[in-house]
């Protein structure tokens, strides 16, 4: 019997190893007590297996691609209904890795999408629970990239997908502590890679990148250079922008012969010693061949093999037990000579160990866009595809914001808040998805996506009307509601003491007027005639929900056009009809430097059998040379150049869909004298095919699937009939920063718009009929705003979000590149601390990007570059000066109180 007097004293020591120097996490997550049995092993870096010198070592990561709707609704394919779409039960692969993982302490396992993990382990009793946690603790469990879903690249603005990184990081924070934040990305399945999306890491503190998808030419390229890895320069205007990156072989499938899933045909490993099946020597011969012929593509001793495909592991048993054969077997031929060294590993182990060969990594400065899978192939048409729900998206994310903000600073926060607004934040993180912004699903999954998004809406409006009523004087009876505020427009015209658009005898825009000077400048909507294939071979491709593949030229709508002009003093406008299903409003507001064009296409008619591709095309004189430039997710501009590409010498054999690239906020052109840009209010396709020409596509209807699994044509109807999309360009033409450097330009004014038409006021309506106008004014707050003076005009406050323990989460950023303009591209300083009305700050600390780190505790692997963090940052003694550079977003947990 032990002696229980000695009990107690080594229980205490054991809680003070755990308790001591333990500084909670940004999200206010508490440490937790692990398992004794998890006491020896870490997490982390200090838990990775250990390499071989001299020796290949290859990681395998065992590990599941779970989408967060596609074929199948997130419930669906969650719980594993509809399995004659798909056999998929993302509850029944976290169940079964778990046991599976429990069996043998060697064996690792990888999870991305915290929105399924969130769902999974709130079901779970605390036993399970805990067990989880000690997985995670151990280094077991691991999460990469760890967004609430795994986001495109394309379609995405780089709010939203900020926003739901750090939804699904603080999930993890607030779940598993240190040991549940990620330390690599994990992009495997978007359908071409953005810059921003490489930045955004970079500023969250991740260490490294995987990416599945590379262009066809691209990755041969890579291979046959050596080069799928690299150091990724992801800003021309951050210090220490570089992320190391590294190109997955086979996307994210395991090698061929090596699938041992359900829902795979390879055969096991069969090693019954007198089978007559017994296959080891032939599998391991397979094995050895497939890893030497990989390592002669990468530059260290070190591969990446992902074991695991779309939902596998539902029956781990068959991947675990086949896995734990393979290495067996394999590492048993060391014996014989082989210098081939096989285990569990992760991305983050793989990160450390290629780190640690001290390689000099080849570079990239551009991105991956657009990706071809073949000739044929240009992933291009999802840019556009379900062209309303993309706008719906954007609407989403705009009324995120407006109620995180009125959640922040209603004086009283109700018991409902929390919850109504973490609804449409998870939903929010969903539309992300690579299968859901991008109008890549079935058609009963975008559905259920808008039922998801609109009851969110429904949700957070309740927090938006009970704060509203707070700050207009506590009055229950404002019933304020969300919505659209609809005008009839009875007068309309074409000019104002800035500009004049002129419009010939056909009822086209024709030309413009700018400082006197007159210009061509020509818009018109043309469609191309979507490809229409069996897609059993390349040239029978069909264009689809992911491919834009036009069936010969463009085709002009119509020769004339109809026209209405209407003069008021606010605002002028022509409305242009120019068939049944096309017609446009065109404005130029009172003062303003832009030209506002508002567009209704639908139903696009199919009774000719034929898929179409609308698309809006200005046409200009400027001498733009094969070169045009678009955003990447609303960010930084990317130079582009016709039928090139900056890493290798392009083979184009489909020169428009090549061509088109992603336009998330704006594309221009521009020459020595002056520069045209397009401004969007959704995601679209688009790009420069001739010089001086801009075009975005705006919707499209198609009769064919393009075999890429959707298994549908994008063929939307609402009402019997094909779908409506209505939408906004905004126009500026002016001065080129070239010959004119003088301030403001004409990038920072369209920088300036671009904030502005992403998120305009959002206007709540009430009914009037409880009280009169003199009652109105007399008895109810007129105004009220949360900021003591404006924000200087290169500043935004990006976020104002309730967080944890009465904190607020803020973030600023810099809207400004280096080099936009003289004065706003400057860096500039702000005072917290006299920023707000009536409060004082108490705390500000600053985090990383997604609020998941304190930024003076986050240290990324160095690849050789400099990790200086202070490098070129000026020395400010008070702590409440923040100073922004160009493109810079700070992120701070800030603590307030009432001034007394």
């Amino acid at each position: 019997m032990v002696n229980g007097d000695k009990i107690f004293p080594l229980v205490l020591l054991v809680l003070q190893c755990f308790l001591v120097g333990i500084r909670t996490t940004p999200t206010g997550s508490k440490p937790f007590l692990i398992s004794p049995d998890a006491v020896n092993r870490q997490c982390g870096y200090e838990g990775c297996p250990a390499v071989k010198e001299g020796m290949l070592n290859v990681h395998l990561v065992a590990h599941t691609h779970d989408d967060v709707g596609w074929l199948k609704t997130v419930d669906q394919y969650y719980y594993g209904s509809r399995s004659t779409i798909q056999k998929a039960g993302v509850q029944y692969i976290l169940d079964s890795v778990i046991q599976e993982l429990l069996k043998d302490a060697t064996r690792r396992f990888i999870f991305v999408e915290s929105a399924f993990m969130h769902k999974w382990y709130t079901e779970q009793s605390e036993e399970m629970r805990q067990t989880v946690k000690d997985l995670v603790s151990e280094g077991r469990l691991e999460f990469i990239g760890g967004a609430w879903s795994m986001n495109d690249e394309a379609a995405v603005h780089y709010q939203s997908v900020i926003d739901q990184f750090t939804w699904g990081l603080r999930f993890l924070n607030d779940t598993f502590g240190e040991c549940g934040q990620p330390r690599a990305g994990w992009q495997i399945d978007p359908f071409g890679h953005s810059r921003e999306q490489g930045s955004l890491f970079v500023q969250m503190g991740y260490d490294g990148l995987f990416q599945g998808r590379l262009d066809f030419q691209d990755k041969s390229n890579r291979i046959a250079k050596r080069t799928m890895e690299m150091m990724w320069k992801t800003s021309d205007s951050l210090e220490q922008s570089e992320l190391f990156t590294s190109g997955l072989y086979y996307i994210y499938a395991p090698p061929p012969g090596f699938c041992f899933d359900v829902l795979c045909n390879d055969d096991p490993i069969i090693d019954g010693p007198y089978s007559a099946d017994n296959n080891v020597k032939e599998k391991v011969d397979l094995f050895l061949d497939t890893v030497h012929n990989m390592s002669k593509t990468f530059l260290t001793n070190n591969i990446i093999l992902t074991m695991g495909e779309d939902f596998h592991y539902q029956d781990a048993n068959m991947w675990f037990k086949n896995l734990d054969k393979l290495i067996r077997y394999t590492n048993q031929r060391q014996s014989e000579g082989s210098m081939v060294n096989v285990f569990y590993s992760t991305p983050s182990c793989y990160l450390k160990a290629v780190n640690e060969a001290n390689v000099n990594w080849p570079t990239k400065s551009d991105d991956f866009f657009p990706y071809a899978s073949d000739p044929t192939a240009f992933w291009t048409g999802y840019f556009t595809s379900r062209p309303t729900q993309k706008r719906y998206e954007r609407e989403g994310n705009h009324f995120l914001q407006v109620c995180k903000q009125l959640s922040a600073i209603a004086p009283m926060k109700e018991s409902f808040y929390e919850s109504h607004l973490t609804a449409l934040r998870e939903v929010m993180g969903v539309m992300q998805h690579h299968d859901a912004i991008t109008g890549t699903e079935k058609q009963h999954v975008a559905d259920d996506y808008a039922r998801m998004l609109y009851e969110a809406f429904e949700a957070c409006s309740a927090n938006t009307r009970s704060a509203l009523n707070q700050l207009t004087g506590e009055r229950d009876s404002f019933k304020f509601d969300w919505g659209y505020l609809m005008r009839q427009e009875d007068n309309v015209s074409i000019g104002n003491d800035r500009l004049t658009v002129h419009f010939d005898e056909n009822g086209f825009m024709s030309q413009i007027t700018i400082d006197g000077e007159t210009h061509p400048l020509k818009q018109n909507f043309l469609y191309y005639e979507g490809a229409y294939g069996n897609n059993e071979e390349f040239r029978n491709r069909s264009s689809g929900a992911y491919i834009f593949r036009p069936n010969g030229t463009e085709k002009a709508v119509t020769d004339v056009v109809e026209i209405q002009v209407v003069k008021s003093d606010l605002v002028q406008e022509v409305h242009q009809i120019f068939n049944e299903w096309i017609s446009q409003v065109i404005r130029v507001y009172a003062g303003q430097e832009h030209v506002e064009l508002e567009w209704l296409v639908g139903p696009i008619p199919i009774d000719d059998s034929k898929g179409k591709e609308i698309i809006s095309r200005f046409e200009s004189d400027i001498k733009s040379e094969g070169t045009f430039w678009t955003d990447s997710n609303g960010r930084e501009m990317l130079r582009r150049v016709r039928n090139h590409r900056d890493t290798w010498e392009l083979e184009l054999s489909e020169p428009v869909p090549g061509n088109y690239f992603p336009v998330t906020a704006k594309i221009t052109i521009e020459d020595e004298r002056h520069r045209l840009s397009v401004l969007n209010d959704r995601a679209q396709g688009g790009s420069s095919l001739a010089d001086g020409q801009l075009e975005l596509m705006v919707h499209r209807r198609l009769l064919r699937d393009d075999r890429f699994g959707v298994g549908e044509a994008l063929n939307e109807t609402q009402f019997n009939n094909g779908l409506v999309a209505r939408g906004k360009h905004w126009l500026m033409f002016g001065c080129s920063p070239i010959t004119n450097a003088g301030t403001p330009t004409q990038a920072a004014k369209e920088r300036f718009l671009q904030n502005k038409v992403h998120l305009p006021s959002w206007v709540f309506v009430a009914p009037s009929t409880d009280f009169t106008f003199d009652q109105y004014l007399t008895e109810f707050v007129q105004n009220f705003t949360f900021l003591s003076e404006s924000l200087p005009p290169n500043v935004h406050l990006l976020t104002v979000e309730p967080w944890k323990d009465d904190t607020m989460l803020l973030r600023f950023e810099h809207l400004f590149e280096k080099g936009e303009d003289s004065q706003y591209s400057l860096p500039i300083q702000i005072n917290v601390q006299d920023l707000f009305v009536n409060v004082n700050v108490v705390s500000l600390q600053e985090t990383t990007l997604a609020g998941n780190q304190w930024k003076e505790e986050s240290i990324r692997l160095d690849y050789g570059q400099k990790q200086n963090k202070n490098t070129n940052r000026t020395v400010i003694e008070n702590k409440f000066i923040v100073e922004l550079k160009p493109m810079e977003i700070r992120t701070f947990v800030i603590q307030l109180e009432k001034k007394k």
